[in-house]
């Protein structure tokens, strides 16, 4: 009985002085950020000179409304793209230029309610126009392993 007590006795003392190491190890460590990166190394909001400019009701931050317009002058050319910023149409390097849709002469064949736009049912008979060969393929349409439900890309394999 007396052995067990000294044994207890002496794990408690060592775990204390495990936990005392530790903390001593991590008190001069900087605060990790997201993924393991030091403060500041993480994604800021825009600089404080340019929430000042476009900060209209002076609350420090900047709402949609003020983003929107900062997000304009950027477009424009009238402020500077923020370093590590994403380049021109939001998109990563080789990416190409972003679909529109179809052509508005497709729209204006196809669109049947005359709205502007084709719905699932005018989509639809495009899309069988497409496959029999009466209307041709987009360029830059979807090719073989692009992606899509008809075959190739992503996703799960073929049993």
């Amino acid at each position: 009985m007396k052995t067990i007590r000294i044994l207890s006795t002496a794990a408690i003392i060592a775990a204390a002085l495990t936990a005392s190491v530790l903390a001593d190890d991590n008190a001069g460590a900087p605060h990790r950020g997201p993924r393991g990166k030091g403060p500041g190394q993480h994604r800021q909001g825009p600089p404080p000179e340019i929430v000042a400019k476009y900060d209209a009701n002076q609350d420090g931050k900047l709402d949609e409304t003020e983003r929107a317009a900062l997000h304009a002058d950027i477009e424009a050319g009238k402020v500077a793209r923020p370093e590590g910023g994403r380049p021109e149409g939001g998109r990563g390097p080789g990416a190409g230029p972003r679909r529109q849709g179809p052509p508005p002469e497709i729209v204006a064949k196809y669109d049947a309610n005359q709205d502007g736009k084709l719905d699932e049912t005018e989509r639809a008979a495009l899309h069988a126009d497409i496959e029999a060969g009466k209307v041709p393929r987009p360029e830059g349409g979807r090719g073989p392993g692009a992606g899509g439900r008809k075959g190739g890309g992503r996703g799960r394999a073929q049993q």
